[in-house]
C-alpha cells in the first residue's frame, strides 16, 4: 500500500518537530527512515511550496519520495492529483489530519 503524507501537516501534529525549524522536512523524513526501511512500503511526502533556497522540488531520501508542491499549487493539491492518477486508488493511504484532505482524497477512493 502505497503511503502519501501530507508533510507540513503532519510536523505540526508532532510534538518533537517545528514548523518554525528550517530543517523540519529532512527531520520529518528521518524520522519516517526507519518505518520505511522496516515494512518496505512506497512513501511520499507532499510539502506546500518551499522558499526559493528549500530543498529541489523532488528528491529521494532514505527510500523516501519528497516533494514540493511547485509554486502557486499546495501540497494538498499534489496529494490529490496523485491519488486521482493512481490505477487503483483504494491501494492508497493518506496521512493528513486536514479533513477537506482527507473527504476529498476518499471520494477519489483512498
Amino acid at each position: 500500500m502505497p503511503i502519501l503524507i501530507d508533510g507540513h501537516n503532519l510536523i505540526g501534529r508532532l510534538p518533537m518537530l517545528s514548523l518554525q525549524d528550517p530543517d523540519d522536512e529532512e527531520k520529518l523524513v528521518r524520522l519516517l527512515q526507519p518505518y520505511r526501511a522496516r515494512t518496505r512500503k512506497a512513501i511520499t511526502v507532499v510539502f506546500d511550496p518551499g522558499a526559493p533556497s528549500a530543498l529541489p522540488k523532488t528528491r529521494r531520501l532514505g527510500g523516501i519520495a519528497i516533494v514540493f508542491a511547485p509554486s502557486g499549487s499546495s501540497a494538498d493539491a499534489v496529494i490529490v492529483r496523485r491519488v486521482k492518477k493512481a490505477r487503483n486508488p483504494h491501494d492508497w493511504l493518506v496521512i493528513t489530519s486536514d479533513r477537506e484532505l482527507a473527504e476529498a482524497v476518499a471520494r477519489q477512493g483512498a
